[in-house]
């Protein structure tokens, strides 16, 4: 359980460090960063659909051979090339991701026994949650100015998420017993039934 626990923790860092250089590429180039991504976006969702099509051309059953899907990710690949007003919809998206990633950390850090560390880490986490309620709830018109908001959301969740995950990695050992025990009496429950 250790090394499940290490290697979410590691990636998590990871994840948390691309999200701080993601931040700040947005503050330094909105613009061109919104403009990207729906490219990149727009180009993956055409490339899947042409893809998709080509190989279920000679199926019998269109529903379940991916031509449906294929269609489909063909008019998104379109929505997303000759649309830019979709991107309206990232924040919203990175939202929920800080969402969803800091509720798996306050999860982690309720098994911690040094109540500094814990609480620490529930301040962390509770400030990431915030960040995403903000990206969702957004009041920002203008896409320039999203993608700057967002950018400075996405550098306070990374640091914020930097700061907790290091907290729950220098509180592995604590971590690890908790779960250790809690294994331990879900074990004694079963064999007593």
């Amino acid at each position: 359980m250790k090394n499940k626990i290490k290697t979410f923790i590691n990636s998590a860092i990871i994840m948390a460090a691309a999200f701080a250089v993601l931040g700040l590429v947005f503050i330094i180039f909105p613009q061109g960063s919104l403009d990207t991504i729906r490219w990149i976006v727009a180009i993956f969702f055409l490339v899947s659909g042409v893809y998709m099509l080509a190989r279920n051309a000679g199926s019998k059953n269109p529903m379940f051979g991916g031509t449906i899907l294929g269609a489909l990710l063909l008019i998104a690949g379109l929505v997303f090339a000759f649309n830019p007003g979709i991107m309206n919809i990232f924040p919203i998206i990175l939202g929920a991701w800080f969402i969803i990633s800091s509720m798996s950390t306050i999860r982690y850090a309720t098994a911690l026994k040094d109540s500094s560390a814990k609480t620490w880490s529930f301040a962390t986490s509770i400030l990431s949650v915030a960040c995403g309620l903000l990206l969702i709830i957004n009041p920002w018109g203008g896409q320039v100015a999203m993608m700057t908001f967002a950018g400075i959301m996405m550098l306070i969740y990374a640091i914020s998420s930097l700061i907790d995950l290091i907290t729950l990695k220098n509180n592995l050992h604590d971590l690890n017993k908790k779960f250790d025990k809690l294994v331990e009496g879900e074990i004694v429950e079963e064999k007593s039934k």
